[in-house]
């Protein structure tokens, strides 16, 4: 049982310097944001922002903002997430300078809030004026530490994870207010806020829900000296909170299972998952404390990935054991080490996501808790010489977080460090093969999905890679050897189909090219790149009639296809029928005036109609005797 009393809250005014150090306060922190950050907002999007952010229509509508796009999309499931994500597509587009900004101001308030919330908590706690000084150095430095430390660089460097920091403020912002209402002359006006604050957070992301748990605990040590008490005094305040979890059911509900990727049904079991955890959270802890080797994605779920959870095990253990010590004689350190746990409970207890065992931006609030701790401890058993401390570490931090958002300055350059520090990730592999390929520096794609593909041999998406990869070398046969594979691997795979197609064509195999476009045309209509070129591989075989229909088609779809237009012609002349093929090479001028085939055949095609009209006129003459 939780042993302290309630605490009477002073009635006197702040101290006479408040206002002046509270400035000097914000104007450190913000310094600081700028000095790590400031070379973040023209890393290009990455990884999920695509999905998320360039390819979502839904934000290009405010009519839409609010129904983000279903599956496993980071924006799935949260309308307020995407919402952010609308307004900056508003105002500029794709543009990144704009949404880096935006997501490093959230990260700055949030960080402002922190600082708030930890000068209030400590004031409360001891409200003589020298301790009052305490409180603020002590919430200065944490508020500092965290705002730059180098673990938060996912969370507002990568633009999608906008998820994870927009969450955290909405959490900070609902536990700063009802800190404020405890010594409020207006308290409803303040809990009205963290009530507010708490919704806001279900519309953005499902760990949101711990927030009413936090306050409710920050109510026991800090205010109330009880449940029971904190309960009966603000008992329709928590029934407000606990309705944000109704918002959260709801999304979880219209979205299930996130795509497939989060979930009992996944490819890993609970317990297995929940042992992978322990490993993951004292990884943690290691980063928080020496952040070295970050690691932008440590890749999906992997059958055998477990280790030795046992040293993991008894950290963890032990860690929990000294929480639940302090809870019962040391309550404000054992609140933050009960903070630490509650945050990391969605991602890192038991609940399966399979598509990311570990990830570096879970620790964003969470990381709060433990630099606060750290500070607290520091500055009691060093006194004011922590603060000596707190500014080298601070400067080393800014310094290591400008060079990770280095990383962030293009795909090659993070990939390249992501498959440095884990390379067992075949993701990662992956996707720096992309990012070759984008740079059409296709040999060396091709070698780094071949890696994807010793680690991960059913990898689909490395398969399929590799067969494009290989058809820009002009090597078509194993093209065909991939593709062949990723429609083993996954039948409904309809591009893979198509290309395929592409590779049975560059090898001279025009009927079974045909039998490829055909099945992807199967699954997908209305490819227009398909009915092309099943049109062209057809007139290969010489069924003209059945290529004029692929080719109408692929201008119904595309009515800028220049080629198809050709074609079409060229096919029309072959039947003869020469006024129509006329109207094809004349809608190819009109798209390019000064393409000499296109003017050639055309002559052609009226000379044809010429000569077909001089021979009406003129019958075959008969011999008499």
């Amino acid at each position: 049982m939780l042993a302290p009393s309630p605490i009477k809250l002073p009635s006197s005014s702040p101290v006479t310097s408040s206002d002046r150090f509270t400035i000097v306060g914000v104007v450190l922190i913000v310094a600081a944001l700028i000095a790590a950050w400031g070379n973040s907002f023209t890393g290009p999007m990455v990884f999920d922002d695509l999905p998320s952010l360039q390819d979502n229509h839904s934000i290009q509508h405010w009519s839409t903002a609010l129904t983000p796009p279903s599956g496993g999309f980071t924006v799935s499931g949260r309308p307020l997430l995407n919402l952010s994500f609308a307004f900056n597509y508003h105002l500029s587009g794709t543009e990144v300078a704009n949404y880096h900004v935006t997501n490093l101001i959230l990260h700055g308030l949030a960080a402002l809030t922190l600082f708030g919330l930890v000068r209030q908590t400590l004031t409360q706690l001891r409200p003589s004026t020298l301790a009052q000084r305490d409180a603020y150095w002590a919430a200065l430095a944490s508020a500092l530490l965290w705002a730059v430390h180098p673990l938060q660089t996912e969370s507002v460097t990568y633009l999608v994870q906008r998820a994870e920091s927009l969450a955290g403020l909405c959490t900070l912002l609902a536990l700063y207010s009802f800190a404020r209402s405890a010594r409020s002359i207006t308290p409803q006006r303040w809990l009205v806020a963290s009530i507010v604050s708490c919704w806001l957070g279900a519309l953005t992301k499902e760990s949101a829900a711990t927030a009413p748990l936090l306050i409710f605990l920050y109510d026991r040590i800090f205010i109330s000296g009880s449940f029971r008490a904190a309960w009966t005094r603000h008992r329709i305040y928590y029934s407000s909170l606990a309705a944000s979890w109704i918002i959260t059911g709801w999304l979880i509900f219209a979205n299930p299972s996130r795509g497939g990727t989060t979930g009992f049904a996944t490819p890993v079991s609970v317990s297995e998952y929940a042992l992978l955890q322990l490993q993951a959270v004292s990884h943690y802890l290691r980063l928080s404390l020496w952040p070295q080797h970050l690691v932008f994605d440590y890749g999906p779920y992997q059958a055998g990935a477990l280790g030795s959870a046992l040293p993991s095990a008894i950290i963890i253990g032990i860690i929990l054991g000294l929480t639940g010590w302090t809870l019962r004689r040391k309550p404000t350190l054992g609140f933050l080490g009960a903070v630490f746990f509650i945050l990391l409970a969605p991602s890192s207890s038991f609940l399966p996501i399979a598509s990311q065992i570990m990830a570096e931006h879970r620790m964003y609030l969470p990381l709060a808790a433990l630099v606060t701790l750290i500070v607290i401890l520091l500055q009691r058993y060093l006194g004011r010489g922590f603060l000596w401390l707190v500014l080298i570490l601070t400067l080393l931090s800014v310094a290591r977080t400008a060079q990770r958002n280095g990383d962030y300055q293009s795909n090659l350059k993070l990939w390249t460090a992501t498959v440095q520090d884990c390379p067992t990730n075949p993701r990662a592999w992956l996707n720096l093969g992309q990012a070759y390929a984008a740079e059409k520096k296709w040999a060396e794609a091709a070698r780094h999905y071949e890696t994807a593909l010793r680690l991960q041999p059913k990898y689909i998406m490395a398969h399929y890679n590799l067969g494009v990869t290989y058809l820009e070398l002009q090597q078509p046969h194993q093209a065909s050897e991939h593709f062949a594979t990723t429609l083993q691997l996954n039948p409904t795979f309809g591009e893979a189909a198509y290309n395929w197609g592409n590779a049975l064509a560059a090898l001279q195999q025009p009927a079974a090219a045909c039998a490829r476009y055909e099945y992807a045309l199967r699954l997908h209509p209305h490819h227009a790149r398909a009915h092309y070129n099943l049109g062209n591989s057809l007139i290969e075989l010489g069924r003209f009639p059945e290529a004029i229909v692929h080719y109408e088609e692929t201008i119904r779809l595309n009515p800028t296809h220049l080629e198809a237009y050709f074609n079409l012609g060229n096919a029309l002349s072959q039947t003869g029928r020469f006024t129509e093929a006329i109207a094809a090479y004349q809608a190819v001028l009109q798209l390019a005036p000064h393409d000499t085939e296109a003017a050639r055949n055309l002559a052609s095609a009226h000379q044809a109609i010429a000569d077909q009209a001089a021979r009406e006129k003129s019958p075959l003459a008969h011999r008499v005797n």
